[in-house]
């Protein structure tokens, strides 16, 4: 999928450099831009924690009994539109809303029940939605029909995790850094493609669990008595976990849940002169 995708952006920037044609390139006009590409994200938290839930060690149960470990993908598809607006010669402002991006898995994972082991599936799910960036662009004239434009701003991530939680960020906010090369075909339209690197931790989720508990979202090791081993769980609460009264369980490292969109992407597109 990503071979194809880069040699399909290779073939559309040569077809941009034989094709280019039409006035030069920088002047002042409001543009709208179509995009998509692939991109990349952390995860964390959120696969820490299947992954402890699935542990062979905690359960001790063999793989062909079907104990799978669910793991969201880095990796998710982006589809953008943006519009830009000139404040200058050299810089530009652009708002890009982009289509819901929703992770989501299925794996089998086992649950202690009227004292025997009882399979449970899972369907980890997380959706951002709408999400929206603001961006600050400085534009550099390579050519004619050339240019690159290098920019960043804040970026809003509203985003929901489900199953077995219910939970939204009240701080669904990240940065980005973005450099785009721009071709000129015709008049009005352009040929971009565009690298973004994100920093984007998604926390201070808050709503309730399939038992009820409201609160917020926590992350968390856990070390039982008798055990060495610490895993890695979240779970709803009003406060943090810090004791337990009857001295079986320890916990360290105590934050609350990220959702962690840190990453990278790479998009192409087309750009609209409309005036």
């Amino acid at each position: 999928m990503r071979r194809l995708f880069a040699l399909m952006c290779l073939f559309l920037l040569l077809s941009g450099f034989i094709l280019a044609e039409g006035e030069v390139i920088g002047k002042k006009t409001f543009t709208i831009t179509i995009q998509s590409g692939w991109g990349n994200a952390r995860i964390g938290d959120i696969n820490a924690y299947y992954k402890t839930l699935c542990a062979e060690e905690v359960f001790n149960i063999p793989e062909n009994e079907g104990n799978k470990v669910p793991q969201l993908s880095s990796g998710f598809p982006e589809f953008w539109i943006e519009g830009q607006y000139p404040l200058s010669w050299h810089l530009s402002l652009g708002l890009a809303i982009g289509l819901p991006i929703i992770k989501s898995d299925k794996a089998i994972w086992y649950s202690y029940f009227n004292g025997s082991l009882q399979p449970v599936v899972l369907k980890p799910k997380v959706t951002i939605y709408c999400p929206i960036k603001l961006n600050l662009y400085y534009h550099l004239p390579l050519s004619r029909k050339m240019q690159v434009l290098i920019g960043g701003g804040p970026g809003i991530y509203f985003t929901e995790i489900g199953s077995p939680f219910n939970v939204y960020s009240h701080f669904p906010f990240g940065l980005q850094a973005v450099s785009e090369l721009e071709i000129k075909l015709t008049k009005r339209l352009s040929l971009v493609g565009e690298g973004e690197l994100r920093l984007a931790k998604i926390t201070n989720f808050k709503g309730d669990d399939y038992f009820g508990w409201e609160g917020t979202l926590w992350y968390y090791k856990i070390r039982y008595l008798g055990s060495d081993i610490w895993w890695d769980m979240i779970s709803v609460s009003k406060d943090a976990p810090t004791e337990d009264p009857f001295g079986e369980t320890f916990y360290k490292d105590q934050r609350k849940a990220v959702f962690d969109l840190s990453g990278f992407s790479l998009r192409i597109g087309l750009r609209f002169s409309l005036f």
